[in-house]
């Protein structure tokens, strides 16, 4: 009479557990890995709307944000940084994204100035602060004065639509923020009181 063969428990020794044993543990290794990434944020400012060059940083244009970031990543503000708010934009932030350190310091570091420009004739519709623009000019001096490019691919910080008063210019005026390399120039246009006009720059555009 035949007995039926006994059932033999895996000894640790064989190589098929431990194989398996390995797999589990390394299954449960990265769970808790992507589990850890996944939790660990960090919080940051963000721009809450767009942010020209010369913008003073307010806790209005900006807002605190929860992101994932590399821990070696120490190139945005922290919100825990209340050093940011009073700081001057340095170049352009789009809304929404997040404050470069680098793009934020002192009104001293600053490439440009602003300037308000007066205009003889009204705004694109489209125009506002955060929208980009190119300034032409005619000198009224001259017969058939050509247009001349003055300032591109400006950075709109404040619009005047106000039509009233009693000046010589429609009483529509913007405020731009001029490069240092463009600003002998454009004073100039103003002083000489040509006629400035602005085109609107589609965001789409580059």
């Amino acid at each position: 009479m035949h007995t039926a063969p006994r059932f033999r428990t895996p000894k640790l020794r064989d190589p098929r557990v431990l194989i398996a044993v390995l797999l589990l543990v390394a299954s449960v290794v990265a769970t808790w890995l992507v589990v850890t990434s996944v939790a660990k944020t960090t919080t940051v400012w963000a721009a809450a709307e767009p942010l020209a060059p010369g913008t003073v940083i307010t806790r209005e244009n900006v807002r605190p944000v929860e992101v994932r970031l590399p821990e070696d990543s120490g190139g945005y503000k922290r919100a825990s940084d209340d050093d940011l708010i009073g700081q001057t934009v340095l170049s352009p932030i789009a809304a929404g994204d997040l404050v470069p350190a680098s793009q934020v310091g002192s009104g001293d570091s600053l490439g440009g100035r602003r300037v308000s420009l007066p205009l003889q004739r009204s705004l694109p519709a489209d125009v506002k602060a955060g929208s980009r623009v190119d300034v032409w000019a005619v000198d009224m001096r001259e017969d058939r004065g050509e247009p001349q490019p003055v300032l591109r691919n400006a950075a709109v910080l404040a619009v005047n639509r106000d039509g009233g008063g009693f000046t010589v210019s429609s009483g529509v005026s913007v405020e731009v923020f001029v490069p240092n390399d463009s600003l002998q120039k454009v004073l100039q246009a103003v002083a000489a009181e040509d006629h400035l006009s602005v085109v609107s720059i589609p965001k789409d555009r580059p």
